[in-house]
């Protein structure tokens, strides 16, 4: 049986939409895209909703697949007992939940830039996807929650480091006219008592 979870997050983002009509009619092509792969057609507020909810709902439709591949086959004795079901009936399992879906849903690169654009923040959606990606999308020690969250850090990192002097990166020069790597190289040579 074909299933998938609907989360309260995912009711909230439908109700933004302004009419019930609007509301059922992506709740509708949703519970579509789920069951019979049937890409929705949508209007632009809809659509932007559905792309917010693609990814979670992809995830929903691969791990409901896991599941129905390890479900042990039925005897024939008992599928002959259970009264037929209609097989056009869609299932949803709807699931209210005051926390947010535990489980982190790894950004491409497209939103990651996608949500840079909208911030102006000018932060190089490859370079903060290799970051991350090289990290196994951990946070320290614990696994990454919210990557937004984490691209508004990384702008804040940028902001203070845009207010950094230009004379602090600079070589310092010596009286005489050598610089601070040169003497460094200097000292080096020389072994200290």
């Amino acid at each position: 049986m074909k299933s998938f979870t609907i989360f309260e997050e995912y009711f909230d983002l439908i109700t933004l939409l302004p009419t019930k009509e609007e509301q059922q009619e992506l709740l509708y092509m949703i519970a579509e895209y789920m069951f019979y792969d049937k890409k929705p057609i949508l209007n632009d507020r809809q659509m932007k909703i559905f792309r917010n909810l693609k990814r979670p709902l992809d995830i929903s439709k691969q791990q409901s697949k896991r599941r129905t591949k390890k479900e042990p086959k039925q005897n024939q004795n008992e599928t002959e007992n259970k009264p037929q079901k209609n097989t056009s009936m869609m299932s949803m399992s709807m699931s209210v939940s005051n926390k947010s879906m535990s489980k982190f849903i790894k950004p491409s690169i497209e939103e990651i830039q996608e949500y840079c654009n909208e911030r102006k923040n000018g932060i190089d959606a490859n370079a903060f996807y290799d970051f991350y990606e090289s990290k196994g999308w951990k946070v320290g020690n614990q696994s990454m929650k919210n990557w937004k969250a984490c691209v508004r850090t990384w702008e804040q990192r940028n902001k203070k480091q845009e207010n950094v002097p230009d004379w602090f990166n600079k070589e310092i020069k010596t009286t005489d006219g050598a610089t601070s790597k040169e003497l460094e190289e200097l000292i080096s040579q020389y072994e200290w008592i």
